[in-house]
């Protein structure tokens, strides 16, 4: 709680000083946002990855003010994706939550906004509708303005498993994600940032492109393409002024190597 309250204490003294417009200035590069669940304004949650949609739509308001968003396919087709000017920003989501469609999708539309959403096949369509359903997820496919990319079939730690089970979650949920959507799968996001340089590997032999963490890691590469580094946006971070001083402090990701 108390650090809870510093927090809140940093992001006003950065919007009181003005610091935070200066920096946005000044930013450049790309930021890789992780959202989980988008929650409607009628509801409360106290879901630590949960942010209301109110705020998320301050959130995309403020940052298509003072950013370019782009397409999680820009980064593919090159080897060595490189942004040098202006602040970027690529929008992605993990376990597709059915709010994301009921939530973030209006405002993603309305803003034109494209994202990336990481799915965890085994939850698709589940009987609480907590998670995306088909239909859903076709519709958004074919606004053209969101990629899928594979979050494992049962949203198990990689790290847990052996080699065999590995490779049976990222195979299994890449294929029923394609035969659904009739495209190549590119993406993948390691469930609970489960990885390391064998996991690395495995997903790249199952035929993904890329792939993306949870964390933005000091003193480790954060732009390898098998370890894409990521800010996650917590409840905490849901105000905007805490939006806005996370976003400002926060690393930026000058390139991307993509071995194609």
């Amino acid at each position: 709680m108390q650090g809870i309250y510093n927090n809140k204490i940093l992001c006003k003294l950065l919007d009181l000083t003005g610091l935070v417009e200066r920096c946005f200035v000044r930013k450049k590069g790309l930021i890789i946002l992780m959202y989980h669940s988008i929650y409607s304004e009628d509801q409360t949650s106290e879901y630590m990855y949960g942010v209301s949609s109110k705020n998320f739509k301050r959130h995309m308001t403020f940052l298509k003010g003072h950013a370019n968003f782009i397409d999680p396919m820009d980064i593919m087709g090159v080897e060595d994706f490189t942004i040098e000017k202006d602040l970027n920003i690529l929008l992605t989501f993990d376990d597709g939550f059915m709010n994301n469609y009921s939530e973030a999708f209006p405002v993603m539309k309305e803003l034109g906004i494209p994202g990336l959403i990481f799915l965890t096949t085994s939850d698709i369509a589940d009987k609480e509708k907590r998670y995306l359903n088909w239909d859903q997820i076709k519709e958004m496919d074919e606004s053209g303005s969101v990629v899928f990319g594979s979050h494992c079939a049962k949203h198990l730690n990689l790290k847990t498993l052996d080699n065999d089970n590995i490779i049976e979650e990222l195979t299994s949920s890449k294929s029923i994600l394609e035969d659904r959507l009739n495209k190549e799968v590119l993406f993948f996001s390691y469930p609970g940032g489960g990885y390391n340089r064998k996991i690395m590997g495995l997903v790249k032999k199952c035929g993904y492109k890329a792939a993306f963490k949870d964390r933005l890691n000091l003193g480790e590469a954060n732009n390898e393409d098998f370890s894409i580094g990521r800010i996650g946006i917590l409840k905490r971070d849901e105000s905007i002024s805490a939006f806005r001083s996370k976003i400002c402090l926060a690393k930026t990701i000058k390139h991307i190597n993509i071995g194609i």
